[in-house]
């Protein structure tokens, strides 16, 4: 549910769930709470989630928790120190888990680590160590196979290119990172590769198609209620000053245009859900919403008013 983006779904499953026992589920609720909570902007119920867990910081001597799950939270930790702009802690927290990874001699972990760093050296000015790490993370996340982290790294590698303004190996790192994200059902992930396609796009004088790109990853982020990717797309757009985008007739959100065009293309409601990441349940409540806005009362008439209004 986590990756999917079903995060209120997850948050609301671990609420009425009774108290883990089992050290695995503790973990997993555990973990899964901070980075939802990190990804929304939370850093207090993140800080909270990695302090209770490891209440000496980045100098919980290694073997005295949880491997993966003091892996996990070193990185988060880091991740939030950057956002902050405390990069000396987030030193700090990446040398801790260097330490950890160098204790245990576990190669799962390395891949996300060598990531980490990259994010690092970037944060901190330094593209070419960033590079250099990123493209080590590509290389430890290839054996054993972790798409996740693929996506994670090579979604970096295609910032980085951008910001040398090589744009077509820029693209060649976004397209595999966007298609791992889709593989994944990574929906946070897919949203942050849809904004550095748009900047790409933008680059390449295709507005029109950057503002596209944009539109799906609002769309994404609103679904997730990430403030972070919302402000990283408010941010893209003001940048680069896109255009606002024309109210679309007849009152339709982006989503619900998202829809008709799925629906306009022949799609059942099924094969809409498996493209937009969401459930067969929900684009019908879509689709009640688009027939009342359109004053039409099936399919047909709804594909014939996208096509002559150019929504399809």
């Amino acid at each position: 549910m986590e990756i999917d983006g079903r995060w209120d779904e997850a948050l609301d499953l671990m609420r009425e769930m009774p108290s883990p026992g089992n050290a695995f589920f503790k973990r997993e609720v555990a973990e899964t709470t901070a980075r939802i909570a990190a990804r929304r902007g939370d850093q207090i119920s993140a800080w909270g989630e990695i302090s209770s867990f490891l209440p000496e910081g980045p100098h919980q001597a290694p073997g005295s928790k949880m491997f993966q799950q003091t892996l996990v939270f070193q990185r988060l930790a880091a991740e939030l120190c950057l956002e902050s702009g405390e990069y000396s802690a987030a030193f700090a927290w990446l040398e801790a888990n260097d330490r950890w990874l160098v204790w245990s001699d576990s190669r799962l972990g390395v891949a996300d680590g060598k990531l980490a760093w990259a994010h690092y050296w970037l944060a901190i000015g330094d593209a070419s160590k960033a590079l250099e790490f990123a493209t080590s993370a590509v290389e430890a996340a290839g054996s054993p196979r972790q798409p996740l982290v693929l996506a994670s790294a090579h979604r970096l590698l295609g910032e980085l290119e951008l910001g040398r303004n090589h744009l077509n190996e820029a693209e060649v790192h976004l397209q595999l990172a966007h298609s791992l994200a889709e593989s994944c059902h990574a929906r946070y992930e897919l949203a942050s590769t849809l904004v550095l396609m748009a900047k790409l796009k933008i680059r390449r004088g295709q507005g029109q198609q950057a503002s596209e790109l944009l539109t799906r990853a609002t769309t994404i982020a609103q679904g997730l209620k990430s403030p972070v990717l919302l402000s990283h797309i408010q941010a893209t757009t003001t940048e680069f000053q896109l255009p606002a985008k024309p109210a679309s007739p007849f009152g339709l959100t982006p989503r619900e245009i998202e829809i008709l065009r799925l629906i306009a293309e022949g799609l059942s409601d099924a094969a809409a859900a498996e493209r937009l990441f969401i459930s067969p349940r929900t684009v019908s409540q879509h689709l009640r919403s688009i027939y009342s806005k359109l004053g039409v009362s099936g399919r047909s008439a709804a594909t014939r008013v996208a096509i002559e209004h150019g929504l399809s």
